[in-house]
């Protein structure tokens, strides 16, 4: 039943995303959970690609990419867009508790990208023939992101909350009417808004090579309209290379 439910959501995520133009839709949360210097973390889904490696034992960077297109119809009315953004950052991590290991971390960073949207309507003033609207800006962020996780060799868990401040920059319309703008939330790009995005990140598989699930909840704390996604679902790969000395723990192996 649990499954079902899980099944429907993810569902109804991917019909929102198809059926309505967003201006801001999260990013995976990256937690590379390090344990000591000389490790590489690495993260991908089919639209993220995450990277990070910890510069000393407390010290650590990471590297964010994230790109989404969908093809607006031809000759019909519907939806289309594309996005992408890329962050850097960097923080401290320290292990908490050595069997099993418990790590607290947090990272901040600043990213930078741009959106393209597009309508297809039917124009009634051009015998109902199809036109699109378009509409542009870039985006500016920046975030912090304090999580802690356990770790085992086969498995890991990990919660985190991530903070994120959004502005847009050089916003431009084409065809698009002002009442349109307001009607589907894009009249008010021009102001800042800030995210609260708590998620929960599970990893299981053999000690270098995992599966990774994670799920985000994004909740808006600025005034202003915009379209955003609430839910973010995300299933993909994560490999963790260790390239100095360190070892699990002596109860986490085999």
């Amino acid at each position: 039943m649990r499954m079902k439910t899980l099944i429907t959501k993810i569902a109804i995520c991917i019909c929102a995303i198809s059926s309505c133009n967003v201006a801001y839709r999260s990013t995976m949360l990256n937690t590379p959970l390090f344990s000591a210097k000389k490790e590489i973390a690495i993260a991908a889904t089919t639209t993220n690609f995450q990277a990070a490696y910890s510069v000393t034992d407390h010290i650590g960077v990471m590297a964010n990419g994230y790109f989404e297109q969908q093809d607006a119809p031809i000759d019909r009315v519907g939806n289309g867009g594309k996005g992408f953004l890329g962050e850097i950052g960097a923080g401290y991590f320290r292990k908490i508790y050595p069997k099993p290991e418990i790590i607290f971390e947090t990272y901040g960073g600043i990213g930078y990208g741009h959106m393209s949207q597009f309508k297809n309507y039917s124009d009634p003033m051009n015998g109902f023939a199809v036109q699109q609207r378009s509409l542009t800006a870039n985006g500016l962020k920046m975030f912090i992101q304090p999580a802690i996780g356990y770790k085992l060799r086969l498995f890991e868990i990990s919660a985190g909350l991530r903070y994120s401040n959004i502005s847009y920059l050089n916003i431009k319309t084409k065809n698009w009417p002002v009442e349109r703008l307001y009607d589907d939330h894009f009249d008010e790009l021009n102001l800042n808004y800030s995210f609260i995005e708590p998620a929960i990140t599970l990893r299981a598989g053999i000690r270098n090579v995992k599966i990774q699930f994670q799920y985000l909840y994004c909740i808006k704390l600025s005034n202003g309209s915009i379209n955003y996604n609430k839910e973010l679902y995300s299933l993909g790969i994560f490999i963790k290379i260790h390239t100095g000395k360190y070892f699990p723990p002596l109860m986490n192996r085999p």
